[in-house]
């Protein structure tokens, strides 16, 4: 059977004690799947997110586990711009499991 690689996508915008609670037991359980990353997505996040990401992680950015990019040019998260799910992508023999983490009382 063919090991494929797998993304784990994670949307966030000032969600910084939600990615606290999860993202370390998320990498923690995977470390065996050596084709398995974790793609961070952060929407313009204030209060410290970036900050975190590259101080508590460095070892995970720079092996590619970890994989962190900032929309700085979005002020508002909508759910309707994020579809929660699982994609396939044939061009790259990935599945993209896909998380998000907002709370919808809170979205702008």
């Amino acid at each position: 059977m063919k090991n494929f690689r797998v993304s784990f996508c994670t949307t966030c915008m000032n969600r910084l004690s939600y990615l606290k609670q999860t993202l370390a037991k998320n990498l923690d359980d995977n470390l065996d799947y050596e084709n398995l990353d974790f793609v961070l997505l952060d929407y313009n996040s204030s209060g410290g997110l970036e900050s975190y990401i590259k101080a508590s992680y460095s070892e995970e950015l720079k092996n590619g586990k970890l994989v962190y990019f900032k929309i700085d040019t979005i002020s508002n998260f909508r759910c309707s711009s994020f579809d929660s799910g699982t994609k396939w992508s044939s061009s790259s023999n990935r599945w993209c499991g896909f998380v998000w983490l907002g709370n919808i009382s809170n979205v702008k």
